[in-house]
């Protein structure tokens, strides 16, 4: 299956016009937990019409039934993914929490919370900074535009929770990572993940 990076499916919150969308046939949908909480005690965020149906699963596979006058990168019949994903890691990669951020909620139990590894992922942020430069683009941007490096066999969902945040996501959709920036970048992740 091809892939539409998430952004896909946050594309209908930055742009109106249906000439910038793709409809997309949906034929599996993957459930989490946070759908089978939804599903057993209803949504985290209830809608504001009481009547509103809520559809859960959030990972569907598909494919492209329909294209608007803008878009270039898909065709009918393309396969297409999109599956929520965190990787940013809550924020740690957004290149924007200081050397003395303490955890909370969620992140506390998490890898890369842990003091030595939060900072291990802080000295190779510093790191990036070079590559931040060469692109014109922030820590996030270069960490989402690596991930998107990696090939086409995966989906991307940025996290965001703002359409400041979403628009500035969009742009890692942008970058050319030089594929020796890209193996570099991956030399030091192995490296602080032994």
């Amino acid at each position: 299956i091809g892939v539409v990076c998430a952004f896909l499916a946050i594309l209908k919150v930055l742009f109106h016009s249906k000439e910038n969308e793709i409809l997309m046939k949906v034929e599996y949908v993957g459930m989490c937990g946070s759908d089978i909480h939804g599903f057993e005690f209803g949504p985290f965020i209830p809608p504001k019409d009481p009547n509103q149906k809520i559809g859960l699963g959030h990972e569907v596979a598909g494919e492209v039934a329909g294209i608007g006058a803008k878009v270039t990168k898909f065709k009918v019949g393309d396969g297409v993914t999109i599956q929520a994903y965190s990787p940013l890691e809550m924020g740690l990669l957004s290149g924007t929490m200081p050397r003395d951020y303490k955890p909370v909620g969620a992140q506390i139990p998490k890898k890369w919370f842990q003091p030595d590894n939060m900072q291990a992922a802080m000295d190779m942020m510093d790191k990036w900074k070079p590559l931040c430069e060469k692109y014109d683009c922030t820590i996030a941007n270069l960490a989402l535009g690596w991930i998107l490096a990696q090939g086409d066999f995966l989906n991307l969902l940025s996290g965001s929770t703002t359409v400041e945040q979403i628009k500035e996501n969009v742009k890692s959709a942008e970058l050319e990572l030089d594929p020796k920036d890209v193996a570099y970048m991956r030399e030091l992740a192995e490296e602080i993940d032994k």
